[in-house]
């Protein structure tokens, strides 16, 4: 074989194949994605301004209403990850893909603990390393959640792409064992609908659905 020909096929190899989406999935992903950012942006820039938190002294970094801007961070950072997975895939990286996925869940989980205990956003934005390790895991907020979310769910998501390991050989591209991924894209497109259906909540609770209106999907 000439060297031509050996690098030529190093090229082909290290192209992975564009993952396509089934059915709609595609589509879908991307109208979150868009709402979501829209959402995060306009959150944010609320909960800075209105709130009597910044007036008292009670914000510690000057926001007008600290639960509000917890959920807006949360949410802009379940929208960069997925405008990121939604990238990854259609690029063909099904192994990256999955393991911001597993992070997107994580969102989930506070989201819901937003939707649930308003508070607890104003507590995670302050959050040290001991606290986030403790009242923030995912073992923490699932078990308050009494059987909301499933810890196998959870633990499969982390053995395919948390962590490495030897799992991730079903999703890699160019790999003897890598096998059809377009699954991803349903698994995605899950879990964003129902990280969306928190946010939803959580804006409800907060008094704040009026947003939900004013953000419409591209």
């Amino acid at each position: 074989m000439s060297n031509d020909t050996a690098s030529r096929g190093l090229r082909d190899i290290s192209s992975p194949t564009p993952i396509p989406a089934p059915d709609d999935s595609g589509h879908e992903v991307k109208e979150i994605v868009e709402r979501l950012t829209q959402l995060g942006t306009v959150l944010f820039v609320d909960g800075a301004i209105i709130g009597g938190d910044r007036v008292t002294g009670r914000s510690h970094g000057g926001y007008g209403n600290e639960e509000v801007v917890g959920l807006a961070v949360a949410i802009e950072i379940s929208a960069d990850l997925a405008a990121s997975a939604n990238r990854l895939l259609s690029a063909g990286h099904a192994y990256s893909a999955a393991v911001l996925l597993r992070q997107i869940i994580e969102v989930e989980y506070l989201v819901w603990l937003f939707a649930n205990d308003p508070a607890a956003a104003r507590a995670w934005l302050n959050a040290g390393e001991d606290e986030m390790r403790s009242t923030f895991r995912p073992a923490t907020i699932r078990k308050k959640a009494e059987g909301h979310f499933s810890a196998d769910e959870y633990h499969y998501h982390c053995e395919l792409g948390g962590h490495p390991t030897p799992h991730a050989r079903d999703l890699l591209s160019n790999h003897s064992r890598g096998a059809d991924a377009s699954w991803l894209w349903d698994e995605l497109e899950c879990h964003l609908a129902r990280l969306s259906q928190g946010v939803e909540r959580a804006l409800d609770r907060m008094n704040l659905g009026y947003l939900l209106q004013t953000t419409p999907a591209s």
